[in-house]
């Protein structure tokens, strides 16, 4: 059986995509064979993800390792699609993933400061913080200082919060289930251990 996500995990959609750049020489001109010089040509794959193909003998062409496998295009086509996903679902409640993504992660935490909200969103500690304000001023966020330390300020979702939150959560559901149409378990565990893999390798890297 594979874990069941909590629903608001399933809001917290990354706003950042991957940009995805293929280089194409242009033929020289003069060239007496006429042939066209290109270290790296994109091909497309029958799922429709573009990869990078060449040679090993080519100066410059991918390792026989890897040269297959475009980490960076796979990647951007689904960040884009997961976007525009969240995109659609913050819309019709006049929001930005960003602040759907602040909603869900408070909904998460159910009581937290904006600090601790910052390494959970794929932005620098003071949007965090203008992003809070305008929740706030929404109806969406609740602020409550502590007594014992006045410059302490707890937030959490107003009901408002929750219903919007709720609202997105349905609509992304909706929008997963059309995505992995045609999957099967044992496909979407191995992409889950794959994603899982890469995340603790570029932890490593981060952290070494």
């Amino acid at each position: 059986m594979m874990r069941v996500q909590h629903r608001s995990d399933r809001v917290g959609i990354s706003a950042r995509a991957v940009t995805r750049t293929h280089t194409r020489r242009r033929p020289a001109r003069g060239d007496s064979d006429g042939k066209r010089r290109r270290a790296l040509r994109p091909d497309r794959g029958s799922t429709g993800a573009r990869h990078l193909t060449g040679s090993p003998e080519t100066p410059g062409a991918p390792t026989p390792a890897v040269g297959w496998f475009n980490l960076g295009g796979h990647v951007s086509d689904l960040a884009n699609a997961l976007q525009k996903g969240a995109e659609q679902a913050a819309e019709p409640h006049g929001l930005i993933p960003a602040e759907i993504m602040l909603l869900a992660a408070c909904g998460r935490l159910e009581e937290c400061t904006a600090s601790q909200l910052a390494p959970l969103l794929p932005v620098d500690a003071s949007r965090v913080s203008r992003l809070v304000n305008g929740l706030v001023e929404r109806g969406l966020l609740r602020r409550r200082r502590i007594r014992s330390d006045r410059r302490l300020v707890m937030l959490r979702l107003s009901p408002e919060g929750h219903e919007v939150t709720t609202a997105v959560a349905a609509h992304l559901d909706a929008y997963y289930a059309r995505l992995i149409a045609g999957l099967s378990e044992d496909q979407m565990r191995a992409f889950a251990e794959t994603a899982q893999a890469i995340a603790a390798n570029y932890e490593e890297i981060r952290d070494p």
